[in-house]
């Protein structure tokens, strides 16, 4: 059986209005559009880190160009969008850290693990690390 622009069909057309702000009306659904916008802040910090990477580059005449990513970090505009992107990544943090009890089905002894000793447990590993990275940079492990 052939269907074209003549036949008609037996399904009526969806006709749902739904208002173009339908997810402010759910908390759930706010912070997981906000949480999910502060990817837009991560890719600022990639193109900066570019940036950066780009600037440590001798031009044809041999001079250094990573003084003009000194100044391009110092510029005001440059300041507020880096100061919005950390707040940007410690919401997403915190916020993701909240959700993998809900993902994750850790089970030790027969017994599901309690949700706050997973969220304590993903933010003691995140402060380790993030400790271990830092005396690494400033060179505390010689």
């Amino acid at each position: 059986m052939k269907i074209n622009e003549t036949d008609e069909s037996y399904r009526k057309p969806c006709s749902a209005n739904i208002p173009n702000n339908w997810w402010l009306k759910l908390r759930y659904y706010l912070f997981y559009t906000v949480r999910e916008s502060t990817s837009f802040f991560m890719l600022w910090v990639s193109i900066v880190l570019m940036y950066g990477v780009i600037c440590t580059n001798t031009n044809e005449m041999g001079r250094d160009e990573f003084y003009r990513f000194i100044f391009f970090l110092q510029h005001p505009v440059v300041i507020v969008l880096n100061v919005l992107s950390l707040v940007a990544a410690l919401f997403h943090s915190i916020t993701w850290f909240n959700l993998v009890p809900k993902a994750t089905n850790i089970v030790l002894s027969r017994k599901k693990l309690s949700p706050i000793l997973v969220t304590i447990g993903f933010w003691l590993v995140t402060i380790a690390v993030s400790t271990a990275l830092l005396l690494l940079v400033f060179g505390y492990f010689k």
